[in-house]
């Protein structure tokens, strides 16, 4: 059945579309979980997340019955590159979790029948153990501001050094630090350490 020389519906597209976007959707949940359970339950960016990959895997999906050239694919990625670029700053890592959420709605939506269903599972689940196994690792090293109120610290061994600091954030231990400033007037130490 056609309206205005436009097919009204097909059934196996409709199907296809709804089958794309569930997996899609089913992927995006984990990847929005860790991202909220590790920088402090940012709804906002969340929102921004899930919407990024559903435009991009819509567009995708309606363009990929498009022929269409590869410089057009490429100015796809191109207009999200530059919206990077005329928003607030945003931190690297909340970056990678966007590209990350475009990059699934992309595999999603344009595998076509030369593709199996086992590979586009087995590619979203690289995806989202990824995603998991480099929080994890991330997480287990933290970068802190530390202001030491005496020079007295540059006096001390490096391994006095490394405890004081664990002392001083009250971790486990500290890994490294690197000595970001020196007063002499008000005779204190910035540094930036390590900590696990």
């Amino acid at each position: 059945m056609e309206f205005l020389g436009t097919q009204l519906i097909d059934g196996h597209g409709l199907t296809l579309l709804m089958t794309r976007l569930l997996v899609n959707l089913l992927v995006l949940t984990p990847i929005i979980y860790v991202w909220n359970r590790k920088n402090g339950n940012r709804i906002g960016f969340s929102f921004t997340l899930g919407l990024f990959n559903l435009i991009t895997f819509l567009i995708c999906f309606i363009l990929r019955q498009v022929p269409m050239e590869i410089g057009f694919a490429l100015g796809l990625f191109a207009v999200f590159g530059i919206l990077r670029y005329r928003t607030e700053t945003v931190p690297a890592k909340a970056i990678s979790y966007l590209f990350i959420s475009i990059g699934v709605a992309i595999i999603n939506a344009l595998s076509n029948d030369s593709i199996s269903w086992v590979e586009i599972i087995v590619a979203n689940f690289l995806i989202v153990a990824g995603v998991f196994v480099f929080e994890r690792k991330a997480s287990s090293h933290k970068d802190v501001t530390l202001i030491l109120e005496s020079l007295d610290f540059l006096s001390l061994s490096r391994e006095e050094q490394l405890t004081l600091i664990a002392v001083k954030t009250g971790s486990v231990s500290a890994k490294d630090f690197t000595v970001e400033e020196i007063d002499h007037v008000r005779d204190t130490i910035r540094l930036i350490a390590v900590i696990q």
